[in-house]
């Protein structure tokens, strides 16, 4: 009797046991299977968010590049405006100055080194002396001959165009340059109707020298090694000190 409760004990104990381990291997099947599907779950999240992130970076490029373009084309059609008033000035306000005189006489050195000497009425606006200068910016390769005779943009004419366009306080954004004396050096800032003769640096005419905006060296630097200085008088100009 003793032997065979023996072997029922043993086989209840080994299906016990069986059981377990068929646990043990259910866990750890169960497990692996979990991580597995974690992993996968977390390789799929991993690839969506970079799919996401490329879309993202791809999207940005293009609005940054629509965005340049778009600058771009903007700034070029700014300066393509902004020749066009060079232009207009040239042919009605440079153009008709060339021939009318004054009791004002002005020696102007451009940036380029090249010399001008011009008069003007004392009544001349100071608007007038900075379009004079603007329009020798034109490049060579626009003939004077298309220069636009109607106002580039706006509904007024003449001085009144220019300076409604000029947002800027002393105009140094719209024109790009400022016109100094040469001696003593002094700064003659665009205004609004002012009349040349109302300013006292320039009582009697005078040498002018301009200044391009945001350019490291001076006109008056680079005019001293192009011609040898700015006080050469070779050209015979002389203001009204000089004539005393």
């Amino acid at each position: 009797m003793q032997p065979h409760l023996e072997s029922l004990q043993n086989e209840q104990r080994e299906r016990v046991q069986e059981r377990q381990l068929r646990e043990e291997q259910d866990r750890a099947f169960q497990q692996a299977a979990k991580r597995d599907k974690e992993r996968i779950e977390a390789k799929i999240a991993t690839e969506r968010a970079e799919a996401e992130a490329r879309w993202k970076a791809d999207e940005e490029a293009r609005a940054a590049a629509a965005k340049k373009e778009k600058e771009v084309a903007e700034a070029k059609r700014k300066e393509q405006l902004r020749m066009n008033w060079r232009r207009w000035m040239r042919k009605n306000v440079a153009s008709p100055l060339a021939g009318a005189g004054g009791n004002l006489r002005f020696a102007i050195r451009l940036a380029t080194g090249a010399r001008l000497v011009q008069s003007f009425a004392s009544t001349a606006s100071l608007t007038s002396l900075y379009a004079y200068v603007d329009a020798q910016l034109v490049p060579s390769h626009f003939p004077p001959e298309d220069d636009p005779s109607i106002v580039p943009e706006g509904s007024e004419s003449g001085e009144k165009a220019i300076e409604d366009q000029i947002q800027d306080t002393d105009g140094t954004d719209w024109w790009g340059f400022k016109l100094v004396t040469v001696y003593p050096r002094m700064e003659i800032p665009w205004e609004r109707n002012v009349q040349l003769g109302d300013l006292a640096v320039l009582k009697g005419g005078g040498q002018i020298v301009v200044e391009i905006s945001g350019d490291s060296r001076s006109s008056i630097e680079r005019s001293t090694s192009a011609k040898g200085g700015v006080d050469d008088d070779s050209d015979g100009y002389k203001t009204e000190s000089d004539e005393e």
